[in-house]
């Protein structure tokens, strides 16, 4: 049996390191694009980040950009929120809470009375609050601090002449979030009062 010649020898081992690199490569592909499975490309842009239609009605989820929205204080956030109450009275309104806390702040309160100001027909025909926590701590503790959230919205409320009769709390909890996070993640948007009036589709 005639020997292979050494040149050939030679080529065939480059076949084989270069398979290895491209084998590589494609592990090493696979590895870190796994994470951006959830960025949500194809998603439309609004003034809010970037949205998908949510599992709950009036809710949408928003998807961390490659700038995230995590870094948000809680004031900017009421700010914004109040601004696009302004600029569209029939938004839904939202107000969001510092971390492990279920008091109001002075912004939640101007978007509270922004809302009461430019819908105070629909506000006294009726008017639902939904609590809902970021996921830091266990299930349980969220599920009773988002409740606690949408209480405190509904004594403010109360105090300024809607009657708490009127005013039915909810608690969602953890979910649905506004921003997808991982467990343990501290999102601002994520800790937050749903107001849906009477008017509300």
């Amino acid at each position: 049996m005639a020997e292979i010649p050494v040149e050939k020898k030679s080529s065939l081992a480059w076949l084989w390191v270069l398979l290895g690199l491209l084998l590589a490569a494609l592990i090493l592909w696979w590895i870190f694009s796994g994470d951006n499975d959830e960025v949500g490309n194809e998603a439309i842009t609004t003034e809010e980040g970037v949205v998908v239609p949510g599992p709950a009605a009036g809710e949408e989820i928003v998807y961390a950009q490659q700038t995230p929205l995590t870094a948000e204080t809680v004031e900017e956030a009421n700010q914004r929120a109040l601004e696009r109450l302004r600029n569209d009275p029939e938004a839904t309104p939202r107000v969001f809470f510092a971390f492990d806390s279920a008091e109001l702040t002075s912004g939640a309160q101007a978007v509270l009375d922004a809302m009461i100001e430019t819908r105070a027909d629909a506000a006294s025909e009726g008017i639902t609050l939904v609590g809902f926590a970021d996921r830091v701590g266990p299930r349980p503790y969220n599920l009773e601090l988002s409740e606690q959230r949408a209480e405190q919205v509904r004594q403010y409320l109360a105090g300024q002449g809607i009657g708490a009769d009127q005013i039915d709390v909810e608690a969602e909890g953890e979910t649905p979030p506004l921003v997808e996070t991982g467990d343990g993640v501290r999102e601002p948007l994520n800790r937050r009062v749903r107001v849906e009036l009477a008017d509300s589709e």
